[in-house]
C-alpha cells in the first residue's frame, strides 16, 4: 500500500543506505573526489544526488534507478540499494517488535493477576454479585485473549528473517548510454549559443533602426 511504499522510499533514501553505499563502492574515489577538498563529503553527496534516484511508480511500487559510467557497478549498485534497504527494514521492525514485546508482556502479566483475582473473589460472593463479578470477568478475560493474541504477533515480528520487499524486476545492464555523447552535446551547445547571439544582435539593430526613426 501507499504507507508502506512511503516507509521504503524513506529507507532508500535514508543516511544508512547512503553510508553503506560510500564506504562499499569507494564513492570518493570513483567519483574522483579528492580528501584535500574543502567539502569532500558534500561533494560526494551532491553526486549520489544527482546519479541515484528511487521514486514511487503508478503501480505503488518503488523504482530504483542508477547512472554511472561503469554500466556493471550501476547495476550492482541498484540491486544492492534494494537488497540492503529490505535489511534495514527488518532490522528496524525487529528492533521495534522487540520493545513492543517487553511492553505487551508486562501488561499480560497485570492483566492475568486481575483476572486472577476476580476468579478468586468469585467463591466468597453470592447472589447478584456473582453475576455482576462473572460479567466483569468475562470482559477481562476477552481482553486477556486480546493481549496474548498483540504479544504472538509482536513475538513473530521480533523473529523475523523472511524479506520485507518484493523484488519485482532486478536492474540489468544498460545496452547503451542514458544520455547523448559528448560530441552530440557540444554540437547543440554550440548551435544554441549562435542562436543566442543571432537573436542578441537582431534585438540591438531593431532599437538602433527604431532611435534613427525617432530622430526624423
Amino acid at each position: 500500500d501507499d504507507d508502506a511504499t512511503e516507509k521504503l522510499l524513506q529507507v532508500i533514501n535514508s543516511e544508512q543506505v547512503r553510508e553503506y553505499l560510500r564506504e562499499k563502492y569507494s564513492l570518493a574515489d570513483h567519483y574522483n573526489i579528492k580528501p584535500s577538498e574543502k567539502y569532500p563529503n558534500t561533494l560526494v553527496a551532491e553526486k549520489m544526488d544527482r546519479y541515484i534516484h528511487s521514486s514511487k511508480t503508478s503501480f505503488g511500487s518503488v523504482e530504483i534507478r542508477v547512472r554511472d559510467r561503469d554500466r556493471e557497478l550501476a547495476c550492482t549498485m541498484a540491486n544492492d540499494i534494494a537488497s540492503r534497504s529490505d535489511t534495514i527494514f527488518n532490522n528496524l521492525q525487529r528492533n521495534g517488535a522487540s520493545v513492543m514485546l517487553g511492553e505487551i508482556s508486562r501488561s499480560y502479566e497485570l492483566q492475568d493477576r486481575l483476572v486472577r483475582q476476580y476468579e478468586d473473589s468469585l467463591q466468597n460472593l453470592e447472589g447478584a454479585a456473582v453475576l455482576k463479578a462473572y460479567a466483569t470477568l468475562e470482559t477481562e478475560t476477552d481482553y486477556l485473549g486480546l493481549i496474548r493474541g498483540r504479544y504472538l504477533e509482536a513475538l513473530a515480528l521480533s523473529q523475523q528473517t523472511m524479506p520485507y520487499t518484493l523484488i519485482v524486476d532486478r536492474a540489468v545492464v544498460a545496452e547503451k548510454k542514458a544520455y547523448p555523447r559528448r560530441s552530440i552535446m557540444v554540437i547543440v551547445s554550440t548551435l544554441s549559443v549562435l542562436v543566442l547571439v543571432a537573436l542578441v544582435l537582431f534585438v540591438a539593430e531593431g532599437v538602433k533602426v527604431h532611435r534613427t526613426d525617432d530622430r526624423h
